[in-house]
C-alpha cells in the first residue's frame, strides 16, 4: 500500500531510508511539497506494525502542511500586489511636480518624468535623476 502511494505520487523512498534521512536532505529553512511527502513515506514505512500511527495523526499532519503552504502563497500574493500598489503610486506622480531633498539636503523641485521599480523599490526619475518615492516630501499639480 505505501508503496504503491509513492509510486504514484512520483515519490522516491529507498525502504532503507531513515526518517533522520529523509530530514537530513532538507533545506534548514524550508520543507518543500516533496520533502514532506517523502518524509511522511518514510515514516509510514518505518513505522511498528504492531502499533501503526493513528489515521488521525496522519491527516493532522497533512493539513497542517496544507495550511502552511496556503499561507505562503498567500503572503507571495500580498507582495506582489504591494509592488503593484507601490508602483502605481509612482505612475500617478508622473508628469507631477514633487519637492525632495537632494544628497546636500537641499529641497530640490522637479517634474516627474518616469516612475521605476528595481529591487522591490519605486523610483522616480527626476530631471534625469533617480529618487526613491518615500524620499518625497511634496507633490503639486
Amino acid at each position: 500500500m505505501i508503496d504503491s502511494v509513492a509510486e504514484s505520487s512520483g515519490f522516491q523512498v529507498s525502504p532503507r531510508a531513515s526518517i533522520g534521512d529523509a530530514a537530513g536532505s532538507l533545506d534548514r529553512n524550508e520543507l518543500g511539497q516533496d520533502a514532506f511527502m517523502n518524509l511522511l513515506v518514510t515514516q509510514l514505512r518505518n513505522q511498528n506494525p504492531l502499533e501503526p500511527q493513528d489515521n488521525s495523526e496522519f491527516i493532522a499532519q497533512l493539513a497542517q502542511f496544507s495550511l502552511l503552504q496556503n499561507s505562503k502563497q498567500s503572503t507571495n500574493r500580498l507582495g506582489g500586489l504591494l509592488d503593484a500598489t507601490q508602483l502605481a503610486q509612482g505612475a500617478g506622480l508622473v508628469g507631477k511636480e514633487v519637492s525632495f531633498r537632494d544628497e546636500d539636503g537641499n529641497t530640490v523641485n522637479g517634474v516627474v518624468e518616469r516612475a521605476h521599480f528595481l529591487g522591490g523599490q519605486v523610483e522616480l526619475e527626476v530631471a534625469g535623476s533617480r529618487i526613491p518615492l518615500e524620499d518625497v516630501s511634496s507633490v503639486a499639480l
